[in-house]
């Protein structure tokens, strides 16, 4: 089953989080994809029979365009179960950001404090 896609538009960088309800013996995957296409994160919902709560992904990104698609995988039996999630967006430069899967594009890591160990 496909699903509609979700567009997030980030003015300034942050960290997202979203959460969808486990649901017992259901499934669903969220995608966190890059305006071109690059597939950044990806989040399972726990579907075993006695699950309860929900399953949460926390992605840092850069100021940009985003799409979040929510779907069944083809290995689960979600099918006819609606669902639901939630996205939180907090502003901050403090947290990785995607991608950073080189040397060039890792998020720059500030320490504010040091360490000393005798």
């Amino acid at each position: 089953m496909q699903l509609p896609i979700r567009i997030i538009t980030l003015t300034k960088p942050g960290n997202i989080k979203v959460s969808i309800p486990n649901v017992p013996n259901k499934q669903w995957a969220e995608q966190m994809i890059s305006s071109s296409g690059k597939e950044l994160d990806i989040l399972y919902t726990d579907k075993s029979e006695y699950t309860t709560g929900v399953s949460e992904m926390e992605t840092g990104l850069q100021a940009g365009k985003y799409y979040i698609q929510i779907y069944r995988p083809s290995y689960g039996n979600s099918e006819e179960k609606p669902y639901s999630f939630s996205l939180n967006y907090e502003q901050s430069n403090y947290y990785e950001q995607e991608p950073n899967d080189t040397a060039q594009s890792a998020t720059e890591i500030y320490v504010i404090m040091t360490t000393m160990v005798f």
